[in-house]
């Protein structure tokens, strides 16, 4: 690790250290990064000899020496990567109301391709926006903003972004609850997004979801421990003898395959209520079940 830290300072060091300008050294990283695609930090096999990216070192250094202006001009570049990175770049700055300058750019279908390890994906420049620049965003975000507030309400009714009804969550308004229902009735299976964002307004109505989601999740030929997880964490938001009945059966069903008291248990332990207590005195830990919970609680929330 520390040869590629010192690897990463002196290529850094070598091309920032070039004799000429800094206009004409901002326009060589352009023309060089327009030759190539989107890339991550890392190249090849996870695990098995994957390279620090000479392109993403590139692109770390325009966002490093560029100025926000000339990064505003670049947004607007004729090549669809260049446009790409410029916005990333911006967005690293924390530029006030970045979302603002990225909104336009949500609707350019111009296809770049996006590298990282051993995967390849073709996107448009608007698809890589959304979830590669905005999504962090999405998740830092605090529900303070009204001018935020109505950009997050036109990306769900254009995008359906399943990040910003997330973010849009947690701004609470009952306004949003028929929004937020369209975008998950017709949803098979509980996704990490749809749970979170009922965490964060559980709001009476949105109970269905997890009812239909509950009903669905046992006919799945495998079901694992984090999908029950992600639904039991939602569903005791809910403090209603629905919710209580859910979690009733889903005991029922443990077995020594579909562990749903290692959900449960899990889920009370992040959101602790004393309503639950009667669930809770239902789950039966072995010293190994402890043991395995430990070891799985390791890898967070």
């Amino acid at each position: 690790m520390k040869y590629i830290v010192l690897f990463n300072i002196f290529f850094i060091s070598i091309l920032s250290a070039q004799s000429f300008s800094p206009i004409s050294n901002i326009d060589s990283l352009v023309n060089e990064l327009s030759q190539g695609e989107l890339s991550g930090p890392y190249i090849g096999m996870m695990g098995m000899g994957a390279s620090k990216s000479l392109q993403y070192l590139k692109y770390k250094l325009l966002a490093q020496i560029a100025s926000t202006e000339k990064l505003l001009f670049l947004a607007n570049h004729k090549n669809p990567v260049i446009r790409c990175y410029a916005l990333s770049a911006l967005s690293e700055r924390e530029v006030p109301n970045i979302y603002q300058t990225i909104q336009p750019h949500l609707s350019d279908t111009s296809r770049v391709t996006s590298v990282g390890f051993d995967m390849i994906m073709d996107m448009s420049v608007g698809e890589y926006l959304e979830y590669s620049v905005l999504s962090p965003y999405f998740d830092s975000l605090k529900p303070t903003n009204d001018s935020v507030y109505s950009f997050l309400r036109n990306l769900v009714l254009l995008h359906k972004h399943r990040k910003a009804i997330v973010a849009l969550s947690k701004y609470k308004r009952e306004q949003d609850i028929n929004l937020i229902l369209s975008n998950y009735d017709s949803v098979k299976y509980l996704l990490p997004e749809i749970a979170q964002s009922i965490i964060e307004f559980p709001a009476p109505p949105l109970f269905r979801v997890l009812q239909q989601s509950y009903d669905s999740l046992f006919h799945q030929k495998r079901v694992s421990l984090f999908e029950m997880e992600y639904l039991f964490k939602a569903i005791v938001q809910f403090k209603t003898l629905e919710s209580i009945e859910l979690l009733d059966d889903a005991i029922k069903k443990d077995t020594l395959f579909l562990r749903t008291k290692f959900a449960i248990y899990r889920a009370l332990q992040r959101y602790p209520d004393s309503y639950f207590d009667p669930i809770k005195s239902k789950i039966h830990l072995t010293e190994f079940d402890k043991e395995f919970l430990r070891t799985i609680q390791e890898y967070g929330d």
